[in-house]
């Protein structure tokens, strides 16, 4: 008997005939399930037609199962997004998978149910006026409209490469790219960040930020360290200047008369960085590292308790264990405006809203900058960060000519070449008269 209804199957068994309903490929892709519907054909076609039923209603964006992914329609903006995300996205690092979520997500809510074709130069310039009204008019500003047209670019590049849309839309959008963000960390930051992060008992937030801007690597590389990244740094690669391993080598701590360092494989280039560590990072580190080994800890209230070993060199100071990205930018943000609020507090409002501005992201950059500050050439300062040279250059074009320690060099060198010592008034006023 050929059965009609769409899904059911019947199956024969030696105690007779069992019917089952089966998804298509695709309905098994969205995660729907089989099912059995026993030995009564009637109340088998039943069943299967009110799974059919169901189906139609998942199709046309109604309910379904916790379990199963929503109906994305073929040719849709959705349906091009889906694919862009599984084929182009999915090669790239999980950082860039991650910024690139909110741009994806503002372009489907944009557009997702509309046939990619809806898609003209003149609707993406609409969207462009649109996201660059003020924010109490719906507008988003100029960043996050600029990261949705950029995505939207790179999406419709795919599109057109598969043949599924004419032309890219988004090309030349008409939005310049936003200035780069004119924010670095200094001194006086990380001093009222280890303040607040000591107040608030939460100590690897200020490892964290040490660690930093120490050795400038990514947010979720520093997060991610493993215990086995630390490690000594062999006498041999010194043999440039020899004399340095024992500048560096610690006198104390569990690894004296060693060279100790982090190495990182950093998750976007895939690149090793070696950085050897010292001073009192390297103190923190080791302490932290020691604790991470520890097999107890101790409460709040006091009690000791047994722990999981910890994996990474930073751990969430409640439990110990590794960090998700986003909790971690959660907690950084409480500490960051803990310190703002005590600066205010202090009457120092200045200080207050440069905190507030800060990033931890900015860390990487800032690490650049006191590189730069201290007269390393491009090349030292990628063996550190692991940047392409172009990339340090660019960096350095964008910040140092605005930071004063470097135009405090340039004042001292000039008052060499004068002649003079750098900062004597005296002198400066009689040569003036």
């Amino acid at each position: 008997m050929k059965l009609k209804v769409k899904g059911l199957r019947a199956k024969p068994y030696p105690g007779g005939i069992r019917y089952y309903w089966e998804p298509s490929p695709a309905e098994r892709r969205a995660k729907w399930q089989g099912i059995s519907l026993g030995s009564d054909l009637a109340a088998a076609v039943t069943a299967a037609e009110k799974r059919n039923a169901e189906i139609e209603e998942w199709r046309t964006g109604g309910a379904r199962p916790r379990a199963v992914a929503a109906y994305v329609k073929r040719n849709t903006v959705a349906a091009g997004i889906k694919r862009y995300r599984a084929e182009v996205l999915a090669h790239h690092a999980a950082s860039t998978r991650r910024t690139a979520e909110t741009p994806l997500k503002r372009l489907e809510t944009w557009a997702g149910d509309m046939p990619i074709s809806w898609v003209t130069r003149a609707r993406v310039k609409a969207l462009r006026d649109a996201m660059m009204k003020p924010e109490d008019q719906g507008g988003i500003g100029h960043h996050p409209a600029f990261h949705v047209l950029e995505r939207g670019r790179a999406v419709w590049k795919f599109l057109v490469d598969e043949d599924l849309a004419p032309a890219n839309p988004f090309v030349e959008f008409g939005l310049g790219k936003p200035p780069a963000r004119q924010v670095y960390w200094e001194d006086h930051h990380r001093a009222a960040i280890d303040a607040a992060a000591a107040a608030l008992q939460r100590p690897s937030i200020a490892l964290a930020v040490a660690l930093g801007l120490y050795i400038g690597q990514r947010e979720a590389d520093i997060l991610a360290l493993p215990l086995t990244a630390w490690r000594p740094i062999p006498r041999a690669k010194f043999r440039a200047d020899p004399a340095l391993y024992d500048q560096l080598a610690s006198s104390d701590g569990p690894h004296a008369g060693q060279v100790m360092g982090i190495y990182v494989r950093q998750g976007k280039t895939k690149r090793w960085v070696g950085i050897p560590v010292e001073g009192e990072d390297r103190r923190r580190i080791e302490a932290a590292i020691a604790e991470a080994k520890a097999t107890t800890m101790r409460s709040s209230s006091g009690a000791i308790a047994q722990k999981a070993p910890r994996t990474t060199i930073i751990g969430r100071d409640s439990d110990g264990q590794p960090w998700q990205q986003d909790n971690f930018i959660e907690v950084f943000g409480k500490v960051r405006q803990h310190a703002a609020d005590q600066a205010r507090t202090a009457g120092d409002a200045a200080l207050a809203a440069e905190l507030e501005a800060l990033w931890y992201g900015d860390l990487r950059r800032s690490c650049v900058v006191f590189l730069g500050e201290l007269g390393l050439d491009d090349a030292a300062i990628g063996a550190i960060t692991g940047h392409k040279l172009n990339t340090i250059k660019t960096i350095l074009e964008t910040y140092m000519p605005r930071t004063e320690g470097m135009a405090a060099r340039a004042i001292a060198a000039r008052a060499e070449a004068q002649g003079r010592p750098a900062g004597n008034v005296v002198q400066l006023q009689q040569d003036r008269s």
